[in-house]
């Protein structure tokens, strides 16, 4: 009756969102409009979010699988990178290793170039998505049935996607210096 006065219609209205506060629970509102109105279907959000949680699962499933493939292809690049320019300073890590640096000092050296190039991947990633990305699905947002979809960072999120590609760094750089490092003096310096 209250819609019908203020919308000045009668009869029409198959549906009446109501907003509520956070100060009492949703079965407590739909107990307070039951008991005013007992013939009237009330349908609590949480019932309707239930309809979307297998796509938000969706959702979360598909962004999980893109990221773990973006680790994968980060950590290979890295890998191929620090491989190539080692195998190209075999001679060069051999003389260094004849005149006394230790091999650990050497396999140091190549993860602090891998951390290098995680840091500065890190860096530009997070301008693109939050100077480009982020203000441009703000202002045009995906369209589902549902309702626009705005991706939201939550900063653990960020902080665990850091961490991984670190320690996909670490593991990258790591690996194929070993490899070359670990070879002995004379066959790194003749090649």
């Amino acid at each position: 009756k209250e819609a019908e006065s203020v919308l000045s219609a009668s009869n029409q209205a198959s549906q009446i969102l109501v907003k509520t506060d956070s100060a009492h629970s949703p079965e407590y509102y739909s107990e307070r409009i039951l008991s005013m109105a007992p013939n009237l279907k009330v349908q609590k959000y949480t019932d309707l979010l239930a309809a979307i949680d297998p796509i938000l699962t969706a959702f979360t499933l598909i962004a999980t699988i893109v990221s773990a493939i973006s680790v994968v292809v980060a950590a290979v690049t890295i890998f191929v990178m620090i491989y190539i320019n080692a195998v190209g300073k075999r001679r060069q890590i051999g003389i260094l290793k004849a005149i006394g640096i230790k091999q650990h000092i050497i396999i140091l050296s190549y993860v602090l170039q891998s951390m290098f190039y995680v840091v500065c991947g890190v860096f530009v990633g997070m301008v693109f998505v939050f100077l480009l990305l982020s203000p441009f699905l703000a202002t045009h947002p995906i369209q589902l049935p549902f309702g626009p979809l705005i991706p939201s960072f939550s900063p653990k999120l960020i902080l665990e996607s850091i961490a991984l590609f670190f320690i996909a760094g670490l593991f990258s750089g790591y690996v194929p210096s070993r490899l070359v490092a670990r070879e002995e003096i004379l066959k790194a310096i003749w090649g």
